[in-house]
């Protein structure tokens, strides 16, 4: 879009240089060379204008598409913020639905910003199996602070994403 508008523009300072030209004609003309330079004068003009109304339609919808850009990334953001806590209850009530580890696999609780965090349990054996500093950094990625014991900190999880999980 910007090489098209830098293309319109380098036209127009064209066509207003040629129309620069023809104005100074230093021979005098005959009435009909004379007619054909006016001519050519008015269509040099109405070509220039046409070019600058272009430009100015060009450059219009090139901020009507930035606008449009600005506005669906707006509604993407307030879209997200409003699915994220719906994912999230889904999510937390399929969890609370696996009651041992032959159950089928857990499903991811997003963070704030959407995202199941790396290292998520796919299935209930596997948060039993986690250690300490995997529980710590879940516990983290969804700003709970993680409690000193290992046991706790699983505990915890459990309770956050909405697994039932017998002490």
């Amino acid at each position: 879009m910007n090489a098209l508008l830098a293309q319109a523009a380098q036209h127009a300072t064209h066509m207003g240089q040629a129309l620069q030209a023809a104005s100074q004609v230093a021979a005098p003309a005959g009435p009909a060379q004379l007619q054909q330079i006016q001519q050519t004068l008015q269509a040099l003009q109405q070509g220039q204008q046409i070019q600058q109304q272009t430009l100015q339609a060009l450059q219009q919808g090139q901020q009507d598409l930035q606008q449009g850009q600005q506005d669906l990334k707006q509604g993407q953001q307030e879209l997200q913020q409003t699915l994220v806590p719906v994912i999230a209850a889904a999510a937390r009530s399929h969890n609370f639905e696996v009651i041992d580890d032959a159950e089928p696999p857990l499903m991811g609780v997003p963070d704030a910003a959407g995202n199941v965090p790396a290292g998520f349990p796919l299935t209930r054996a596997a948060l039993r199996a986690m250690d300490g500093p995997a529980l710590s950094a879940l516990l983290l990625a969804y700003n709970v602070p993680p409690l000193h014991d290992v046991e706790a900190r699983r505990q915890q999880l459990a309770r956050f994403i909405h697994l039932r999980l017998p002490a």
